[in-house]
């Protein structure tokens, strides 16, 4: 009897001891499995993510594009349309802003209401400064926008240019925007060359007559021919 009770005993230990072992073996394969779907749904949430950011990169360029193109047309509405949607797919791109920038610009011509003209120009030069911050250091951005800060400083387009045609308010903002430029590239020929060509047209006098001097320093033979001093 004790033998097999002892036999039963065991018997019993050795099942518990196999369904232990069972039991641990499949906690191990769900647990396995559970991370084998966790890494498959972070890699697919990752593409997803990746493909979107490429998709809204890739529209907003179509957009940015269509924009041009109404722009070209002189369909101002769809043109800012699009640049809006542009921005909105991607933000941080400066060419956008600078862009919208010139669209704004372009739909100052057709406003007659002073309070809207002005609400235009805060908005311009908002887009202006965000494509620099964007971009501080690259030269074609900054040179892109010389004349977009000659368009905004006109009073009315309209009329002919002389200085009683100058908003006051945005003169001493396009100076500076200038002066800037000579400062911080103060040996680009080119720079110099095109900043002294609005700085002339706006009658930024003190302004040229620097531009001018430094031009005659770096190339003298260019005053004779280069529409910006003639």
């Amino acid at each position: 009897m004790s033998v097999t009770n002892n036999f039963s005993f065991g018997n019993l230990i050795n099942d518990s001891e196999n369904t232990f072992s069972k039991i641990t073996h499949e906690v191990y394969y769900i647990i396995d499995s559970m991370r084998k779907v966790l890494l498959s749904a972070t890699i697919l949430v990752v593409y997803f993510f990746a493909l979107g950011k490429f998709v809204s990169l890739y529209m907003a360029d179509v957009y940015n594009t269509y924009s041009k193109n109404y722009l070209a047309s002189g369909e101002f509405e769809k043109a800012i349309s699009y640049s809006n949607r542009a921005l909105e797919s991607n933000y941080q791109e400066p060419a956008y802003h600078r862009n919208k920038a010139k669209v704004l610009l372009a739909t100052l011509v057709l406003e007659d209401n002073a309070e809207n003209r002005s609400n235009l120009k805060e908005e311009i030069i908002s887009d202006l400064k965000k494509a620099e911050k964007l971009n501080v250091n690259n030269l074609a951005t900054l040179r892109n926008v010389i004349p977009l800060y000659y368009f905004l400083t006109i009073e009315n387009i309209k009329r002919p240019i002389t200085d009683n045609n100058i908003d006051q308010m945005y003169i001493p903002v396009t100076a500076n925007y200038y002066r800037g430029l000579k400062d911080t590239y103060d040996n680009d020929l080119g720079i110099f060359a095109d900043v002294a060509e609005y700085e002339r047209k706006l009658f930024l006098t003190e302004d040229f007559e620097i531009s001018l001097e430094k031009v005659r320093q770096l190339r003298p033979e260019i005053l004779e021919w280069h529409e910006s001093f003639n």
